[in-house]
């Protein structure tokens, strides 16, 4: 393997610039050690590992469960961190600052590609440049070592959008509470959706959705419309402070369901979720907050969706169910090239 130059001092032509607005950053080189994320796989593990003999099964066996299965393309990827420096800085002057110190990351790979026949064609453990995305690295790989990318990736745009249907149904205190209110000042937005895709590789990411009517909304019903595809749903509530709940640690502690959508099917009912909250009142409005450890539950209302689907979109014809299922940290996330293109009804 070929040794991956320290993106340590990537940082450095920002520091000059950084004091002059009062703002320092230190990067100091520390060699790797800690490690920062995920299970770290040797080189002396990979030793069981022989081109087009170890199968998928094998692979498994010893290594566990990959981080990501590219499906499409037969990959599977295992990733993990280790700490390659020290980032200090510091904010403000004399009486007036803050500082503090943050781990640098290097981002490592291990990238493995079966044959037709369910054994390994090839096989890289490598480190990923800090500024590109893991999916944008594995497309690079995948294409250095194969010499060929899956029909899907190579145009984006294949394959006709499906509507996505998907009903909330949410009780506050016992007592049913729309889920798709129109904020104001006293009835606050209270759940947030997020879509991972391969793109994302899962991770959850901010899109807008639609709604039907003003009716279906108030019935919780809502929709994507999404390119044939896998995709990771995120929600995030009911919380009456979800707004500002936007950080990395919320959207990864938010339940997250895995959405199936085939190709040449236009309508596509991915199930109900129903949620349960309490509220407290306030001097101005009320507070709202999940209730109990439990979390959501998911119904089928294939029969209510299909007449959506009739009355909304009667070219689309029957909406074929495919209830969308939980997914775990700690569960491989399975994805397909397609899948990245993402809007609402024009």
């Amino acid at each position: 393997m070929k040794p991956v130059r320290s993106s340590i001092f990537f940082f450095l032509p920002c520091i000059l610039a950084l004091s002059l607005t009062g703002c320092v950053m230190l990067p100091v080189p520390t060699g790797e050690g800690k490690l920062l994320a995920g299970k770290q796989v040797t080189d002396e593990q990979l030793s069981f590992m022989t081109r087009q003999v170890t199968t998928e099964r094998e692979v498994v066996e010893h290594l566990g469960n990959p981080n990501i299965i590219w499906e499409d393309a037969r990959v599977f990827v295992y990733n993990w961190d280790v700490r390659q420096g020290l980032l200090f800085w510091a904010v403000g002057g004399y009486m007036a600052g803050a500082g503090g110190m943050e781990d640098i990351p290097k981002h490592y790979q291990l990238l493995i590609r079966f044959d037709g026949q369910g054994r390994v064609a090839d096989y890289t453990r490598t480190a990923r440049p800090l500024l590109k995305s893991s999916s944008d690295f594995m497309t690079e790989w995948l294409k250095n070592s194969s010499g060929e990318l899956p029909a899907e990736l190579l145009d984006a745009s294949a394959g006709e959008k499906a509507v996505v249907l998907l009903n909330l149904q949410c009780t506050i205190d016992n007592s049913p509470y729309e889920a798709f209110l129109d904020p104001s000042f006293t009835k606050p937005t209270i759940f947030l959706l997020r879509l991972g895709s391969f793109k994302t590789l899962g991770e959850p990411a901010f899109v807008p959705h639609d709604f039907l009517s003003p009716e279906s909304r108030r019935a919780g019903w809502t929709y994507f419309m999404l390119l044939p595809g896998l995709y990771y749903l995120s929600v995030q509530g009911p919380d009456s402070n979800v707004i500002s709940k936007t950080g990395d640690k919320y959207m990864q502690e938010a339940p997250r369901w895995r959405i199936d959508v085939p190709k040449n099917v236009k309508a596509v009912y991915i199930g109900t979720l129903q949620f349960t909250g309490k509220s407290e009142r306030l001097l101005f409005g009320e507070k709202i907050d999940p209730a109990g450890d439990d979390g959501p539950t998911i119904r089928d209302d294939r029969l209510i969706a299909r007449g959506l689907i009739s009355q909304y979109f009667p070219d689309a014809g029957e909406a074929k169910t495919i209830i969308m299922q939980r997914w775990h940290p700690g569960d491989p996330v399975v994805v397909r090239s397609s899948g990245d293109v993402i809007e609402t009804r024009q």
